[in-house]
């Protein structure tokens, strides 16, 4: 599609990583107005031959960034992998779109967060839910819904199973939205594990700020997958279901929100503060803040990281 006369010229991005993430991200750019897929690192035929004509494929990150003029770097590849790839990105002076959880360790996401700063360029941390419309909408009801008294919630699934902890892939999002709801990290973090399997695992983690606390279950042990939050106020009760019909609740009563995709969501945001040129540290903050969260909970368990 070509812009119309006086339109801004879709933005650059380029993806590394063409998975079953990376392929959401590919359709997300292709159904952008503003945003455009000019190239990808691959390292599977199958999945390069997915991107659109006139994107460049690569196999190693250096090529893209050495041949390829790019905005941003969307990156759809594990947290480790994120952490050993940032560095290259950075030192382009390009924005960077990471994946949650930041990184694997504290001291990786605190290095992360210090590199992307001092190249003074955009990077955001895809917390999936907190583009949710639902959660959006959740989440703004609750703020003036009363005091808060209790939050409680399952962010769990049957799988994914991957080279880290199901507790480190779900929990960041459980984690992500208590933080985005109570606006600072815990004062504490305890956890127990509920169930432990070949493949999978489920915990629960109490994350407590004195007054209030939220009582989350999450992992990848889970028969079904379960994506919810409940706010209990003096006033109400909020929910934010993604896996019911009616997402977004207020004592059973549906609370009106608009159908944008989270991705979408997330991608556009992404690509305006591109255009506007004025990083912030907000999601590097939360992205450490989740890590440190889950750290925390990793020390509960005995887990030495």
């Amino acid at each position: 599609m070509t812009p119309a006369a006086g339109a801004p010229t879709r933005v650059p991005l380029g993806l590394i990583g063409a998975g079953p993430w990376g392929r959401n991200y590919m359709n997300a750019i292709r159904a952008s107005a503003d945003a455009a897929l000019v190239a990808l690192v691959a390292r599977n035929p199958a999945t390069a031959s997915m991107a659109a004509p006139g994107c460049a494929v690569f196999a190693e990150t250096a090529a893209m960034l050495d041949r390829v003029r790019l905005d941003g770097v969307v990156l759809a590849v594990p947290p480790d992998a994120q952490v050993a790839l940032a560095p290259a990105i950075l030192a382009r002076r390009v924005a960077v779109l990471f994946e949650k959880p930041l990184a694997l360790t504290l001291v990786d996401a605190e290095a992360v967060r210090a590199a992307a700063i001092g190249a003074g360029v955009v990077a955001h941390v895809d917390h999936i839910d907190l583009f949710n419309p639902a959660w959006q909408a959740v989440r703004a009801a609750a703020k003036t819904g009363g005091a808060i008294k209790r939050i409680a919630g399952t962010f769990a699934g049957n799988g994914p199973f991957r080279a880290f902890a199901g507790r480190w892939d779900w929990g960041a999002h459980a984690i992500a939205v208590c933080l985005d709801l109570m606006g600072r990290a815990p004062d504490r973090v305890a956890a127990r594990r509920l169930d432990a399997h070949a493949n999978g695992e489920l915990i629960e983690a109490t994350l407590d700020w004195g007054a209030v606390a939220a009582i989350l279950t999450f992992g990848n042990g889970a028969p079904t997958t379960a994506r919810w939050l409940e706010i209990e106020t003096t006033a109400a009760r909020y929910r934010y279901d993604d896996k019911a019909t009616v997402k977004a609740t207020v004592d059973g009563r549906a609370i009106a929100c608009a159908a944008t995709r989270p991705l979408d969501a997330a991608l556009a945001r992404f690509v305006r503060a591109i255009r506007a040129g004025r990083p912030d540290t907000g999601d590097l903050d939360l992205g450490v803040a989740v890590v440190r969260a889950l750290a925390g909970v990793d020390a509960a368990l005995g887990v030495a990281r």
